[in-house]
């Protein structure tokens, strides 16, 4: 009796297994969610350089975001990295 029960219980674990994401699926998911977010937001950052290029007509430059996510997708210190506007113009950045 013992030994079926250990076989049953051995045999549940191991289904309860397969159904765990591997490391290579979890971070499938993260970009995926890291892309759905970048995206929803791209229209903001739109309406925030074009206005910023209204008042400031020829304004150039770039600005780099960084951010550290770990495997369940959630983002720590977001910050802007690299900025080179020679404008004050883009304070929304």
């Amino acid at each position: 009796m013992k030994e079926t029960t250990l076989f049953v219980l051995m045999i549940l674990l191991l289904a309860s297994c397969s159904n765990v994401p591997t490391r290579e699926e979890r971070l499938d998911a993260t970009e995926k969610a890291t892309n759905r977010t970048l995206d929803q937001n791209q229209d903001a950052f739109k309406s925030c350089i074009q206005d910023a290029l209204k008042r400031s007509p020829g304004l150039d430059g770039r600005a780099t975001l960084v951010w550290i996510q770990n495997e369940d997708g959630f983002v720590k210190n977001p910050r802007i990295r690299d900025i080179n506007f020679k404008d004050p113009a883009l304070d929304c950045i």
